[in-house]
């Protein structure tokens, strides 16, 4: 199922309090990004956060695991390949507050996952 352009622009609307979110299509979701940092995905009918060590919690103390892309086939040793992103729970996707609070733990969970990267070596 294709993410429809309205039902995108109306996310990046509603998240509107933590900046200037822009959203782009890819391999039949979106990505969201705030500055430098995708911290929110929409695939396989759902829009999802981002999530690291420190706000994890939140989703899994709801039974929400991490995202497993239908796409990819486990590996041979039968492990499936997962993703830091989780889908969001349904009280917190229908509270426009509660959704800002949410996307600002995200952001700050992918702004931590860019500072953990090596920097580029230059060419």
């Amino acid at each position: 199922m294709a993410a429809d352009s309205r039902d995108l622009a109306e996310f990046a609307e509603r998240l509107a309090d933590l900046g200037p979110i822009r959203f782009k299509r890819m391999f039949g979701g979106a990505g969201f990004w705030l500055g430098e940092q995708m911290f929110a995905i929409w695939a396989e009918g759902s829009f999802m956060l981002r999530a690291d060590a420190e706000n994890a919690g939140q989703f899994t103390a709801r039974g929400i695991g991490p995202w497993s892309p239908g796409m990819i086939a486990p590996s041979k040793t039968g492990k499936v390949m997962t993703m830091p992103y989780y889908a969001i729970p349904d009280e917190v996707l229908g509270d426009d507050a509660l959704l800002c609070v949410w996307a600002r733990q995200s952001v700050e969970a992918a702004d931590r996952a860019a500072r953990a990267k090596p920097p580029k070596k230059r060419k």
